[in-house]
């Protein structure tokens, strides 16, 4: 048998073996890629909450997703909806999310993204700003990455500027 005809034969075999148990191949991510969508998310989201866009702010929350805090859990879109209405709503509303460490699963359709968020608000004793830390878990449904999960925690209280 010559060589080609015996590498041949061994592809197909390897080939059928593969289909026949089942064997899945990941297709190839772009990770860097994904990652940079992941950290244009986060800067729309903070653009929504300085516009008070609450369509914009929503949008990137899957439909079944948790949203988690030092006080609450809020699960599924409605009660997120009712939350970030309430949060847009502080006067001279600012938020910047500031990610500082994204990973992309080998498979592509999960990232985690973890870093800070800069919250500015005014109050009757001036301007305040907040610092917390936040844990998202994105998840890329129908070829669009949304928010499933969010823990949100603060660190420290506000701050006058």
């Amino acid at each position: 048998m010559t060589n080609i005809l015996r590498s041949s034969l061994a592809l197909a075999t390897l080939g059928a073996a593969m289909i026949d148990g089942g064997c899945t191949v990941l297709p190839r991510v772009d990770a860097k890629g994904e990652a940079q969508t992941i950290r244009g998310l986060d800067a729309q989201f903070g653009d929504a909450a300085a516009r008070k866009d609450l369509p914009g702010y929503v949008a990137a929350y899957a439909p079944d997703a948790v949203m988690m805090s030092d006080t609450s859990e809020i699960r599924g879109i409605t009660g997120i909806r009712t939350n970030a209405k309430a949060f847009l709503t502080a006067p001279g509303l600012a938020l910047k999310v500031v990610p500082e460490k994204i990973d992309i699963a080998t498979g592509g359709d999960l990232a985690l993204d973890t870093g800070h968020l800069e919250v500015g608000v005014d109050t009757l004793q001036g301007r305040m700003k907040i610092t917390a830390h936040y844990f998202h878990v994105w998840q890329k449904l129908n070829g669009r990455w949304l928010l499933i999960f969010e823990i949100v925690g603060t660190r420290g209280p506000a701050v006058a500027m």
